[in-house]
């Protein structure tokens, strides 16, 4: 998957190719997914808010529009809090009306280049849901984003903010290499 990025004065125009696939692709439900995003997405690209401590990076207030959040069909947009408390170890929390789902990740390094990852996940909403119907849940979506994290070039992580292009939605990752860099952390940095 590749996206295509065009820089004009203070406009940025993102354009991600979209592929549905399965007997839910059907015409109205490819409608209404590309209608959200460009509904919450012209104008709001990355306003939230990011602080740094000696206790890690806080993120909050991320508001992303979501196809079906809470498993009802109905899109919405939702706000992620992101908190990095140690350089292998964060946590996320999604907020929906009164519904809160969380994770809690831990890396561990295998060597260099490979990492195993310990989640715990906890939520206040859909206690009829087993955990092994949560954990393929999870695995899905977790399969989804390793192709995209292993295609991710540099493989090692570049603590030079001149490395790469950043936008303004990238305010969380541009504090987390910052904190890194300022704690000394040499293990998976490029």
């Amino acid at each position: 998957m590749y996206a295509e990025v065009v820089v004009r004065g203070k406009k940025i125009t993102i354009t991600i190719p979209l592929e549905f696939k399965g007997k839910g692709a059907t015409e109205a439900v490819k409608k209404k997914f590309i209608e959200g995003i460009e509904d919450f997405w012209t104008g709001k690209f990355g306003d939230y808010e990011v602080e740094t401590s000696p206790e890690g990076v806080l993120a909050r207030d991320i508001g992303v529009w979501q196809p079906d959040p809470d498993g009802t069909g109905q899109s919405a947009e939702v706000k992620y809090t992101y908190r990095v408390l140690r350089p292998l170890t964060a946590y996320f929390q999604k907020t929906h009306n009164d519904q809160k789902f969380s994770i809690f990740n831990c890396v561990t390094p295998v060597d260099g280049r490979e990492s195993a990852s310990w989640m715990i996940m906890a939520l206040n909403y859909a206690s009829e849901t087993s955990d092994e119907q949560l954990r393929i849940f999870q695995d899905v979506v977790s399969g989804q984003d390793v192709p995209i994290v292993e295609s991710q070039r540099p493989e090692l992580l570049p603590l030079d903010l001149q490395a790469e292009l950043h936008l303004r939605s990238d305010r969380t990752a541009i504090a987390y290499r910052k904190w890194l860099s300022k704690i000394g952390l040499k293990y998976g940095i490029a």
